[in-house]
């Protein structure tokens, strides 16, 4: 997953003293599609990228990957995917 830097945030929780934030979506999913996933006839997967400055300015980013088995499953972590502050090379 390719992830851009992080710049400068596009949203603003709290007027102009709280957390900014950017969010990105994925394409919207065909009816078909959407009706397996909400019935746990498929698998789902979520992943993304947390970035953010701190209260001292510095840089961070964390990555997230977990995915659901068909069945209605637990989440589970993803063996890659998951990091924080260093990203995989």
């Amino acid at each position: 997953m390719k992830v851009p830097l992080y710049t400068s945030p596009a949203g603003d929780m709290l007027g102009s003293v709280g957390d900014k934030w950017g969010t990105a979506a994925t394409d919207v999913l065909n009816e078909a599609t959407a009706k397996e996933i909400l019935d746990g006839k498929t698998s789902l997967y979520v992943y993304g990228v947390v970035q953010y400055f701190d209260i001292f300015n510095e840089y961070h980013e964390t990555g997230f990957c977990s995915y659901r088995l068909p069945n209605n499953g637990p989440f589970i972590v993803c063996e890659y995917g998951n990091w924080f502050d260093t990203r995989p090379k």
